[in-house]
């Protein structure tokens, strides 16, 4: 409402409306780097800028077309609330289900790296932008567990999906602060080229049961057994 209220009230020429709206876009924007909630409101407070440009000159006044914008701003507000209320784990199960498939990727394209036949120039860009996805996911959900956790107090189930988040951070940390020498790998699977499926089967196996859990949801009983991660496991070991 504020920023539909300003726009409305800048009547400046172009020379000057240009800057001007530069440093009202840049002020808004700015508020995304408070966090995931602000970045919120600081699209809110973009959308709100750029349809102010559709305002009819000779409909509404600007008060009335700000204070309009301000009560829908308001009506969705209070609708968001009553959703929260009606369901309070949608949003946190939402984002841990978006954590298992970007894991689930990000592991399948390791995967195929192992394969000197692959691409791996597109593959490491693959993963690249996975890995900023995950960074950028894992940021939004830590701040949900943490502020759902403050709000409401523990609780089994925020104490479980705690547990849920710092497993799959550990899967991807432990896959940066490993990273793998391709050319040393290569000459070593040219002389044991047995290897190459053994640990892919093995990390396509991860990210098949990620995708299992995700698929599965909160029923219990899809969720995937161990046996053949074991097998997968043991046959490396086997191997080696």
């Amino acid at each position: 409402m504020i920023v539909s209220f300003i726009k409305g009230y800048i009547n400046l020429d172009l020379w000057a409306l240009l800057p001007a709206l530069g440093l009202l876009t840049f002020a808004v924007s700015f508020i995304s780097v408070y966090g995931f909630r602000a970045s919120l409101i600081s699209f809110s407070g973009l959308m709100a800028l750029a349809l102010s440009f559709a305002r009819d000159s000779e409909g509404l006044e600007i008060y009335e077309y700000a204070l309009l914008m301000g009560l829908g701003g308001l009506w969705y507000l209070l609708l968001s609330k009553i959703w929260y209320r009606v369901n309070p784990k949608a949003e946190t199960e939402e984002f841990l289900s978006e954590t298992y498939v970007l894991t689930a990727e990000f592991l399948e394209t390791r995967g195929k790296l192992v394969d000197p036949k692959e691409n791996r120039e597109n593959l490491q860009s693959k993963l690249l932008k996975l890995q900023r996805d995950l960074t950028k996911n894992h940021e939004t959900l830590r701040e949900i567990l943490i502020l759902s956790r403050k709000s409401s107090g523990r609780s089994n189930y925020q104490d479980k999906r705690l547990l849920i988040f710092a497993q799959l951070i550990e899967i991807h940390e432990s896959a940066i602060a490993n990273p793998v020498n391709y050319e040393r790998m290569d000459a070593l699977f040219n002389e044991h080229p047995q290897y190459v499926n053994r640990f892919q089967d093995l990390i396509f196996e991860m990210s098949s049961q990620l995708r299992t859990i995700y698929e599965a949801g909160n029923d219990k009983n899809k969720l995937p057994k161990n046996d053949s991660l074991k097998e997968c496991i043991e046959n490396v070991r086997l191997e080696m």
